[in-house]
């Protein structure tokens, strides 16, 4: 079913809308702290009132985490694509590729979501929350992948959890350094190349 001209129009304002608070929201808070930052004050920041801003926003938290749990299922989508007969370390590590392709004009936002989840205590807390919530779904479609139980068998947990830390540092390395690659994909190769050779010198 086509979607009318005047539903495509509302959608794209909507759209515009959600972005607006969330740039307002990024901006007072990196000027003050998550914590004093009101869902008043960003609601007056873009002139609306505070019945508006629920609108789009379930809570100051969504505001913050917008697309997180879009991006959630792009990664399990990635390993589900993968070729099932693919060894499992190979299927997460070009899953993981597969995923960081095509960040480029993201870092920015990035950069200033990192550093509030670094500077303030409490919304660190929630995202560790998110981000043990995705390794539990990505340990779970590992698990299914390799046919075993990841309650009984550790090795999926050990395979999402090591992979999942190098894809962090990489996102920490991608958003803060300057003069390295532009592309997230590079850092994530770099950081899963890391981990392997770490591994390597262990066995040796």
């Amino acid at each position: 079913m086509r979607t009318r001209p005047d539903e495509g129009l509302r959608e794209k304002q909507r759209r515009t809308t959600a972005a607006a608070i969330s740039e307002a929201a990024h901006k007072l808070i990196s000027e003050r702290s998550y914590e004093e930052v009101t869902i008043e004050d960003i609601a007056q920041e873009v002139g609306m009132s505070s019945r508006t801003f629920f609108r789009y926003y379930s809570s100051k938290e969504d505001v913050i985490l917008i697309g997180y749990e879009e991006h959630q299922q792009k990664l399990l989508d990635a390993l589900d694509e993968r070729p099932i007969d693919e060894d499992i370390t190979d299927a997460v590590r070009n899953a993981l590729l597969a995923f960081s392709v095509g960040h480029e004009r993201d870092r920015a936002a990035l950069r200033k979501k990192f550093i509030i989840f670094r500077d303030n205590p409490s919304m660190a807390k929630v995202f560790i929350g998110r981000q043990w919530t995705w390794e539990r779904l990505f340990v779970d479609r590992i698990g299914e992948r390799m046919g075993v139980d990841p309650n009984t068998d550790m090795r999926p947990a050990v395979i999402a959890g090591a992979a999942m830390a190098a894809w962090r540092a990489a996102i920490r390395s991608w958003i803060f350094q300057k003069n390295g690659p532009p592309e997230l994909v590079t850092h994530t190769a770099r950081a899963l190349d890391a981990l392997s050779e770490s591994f390597r010198s262990r066995a040796g």
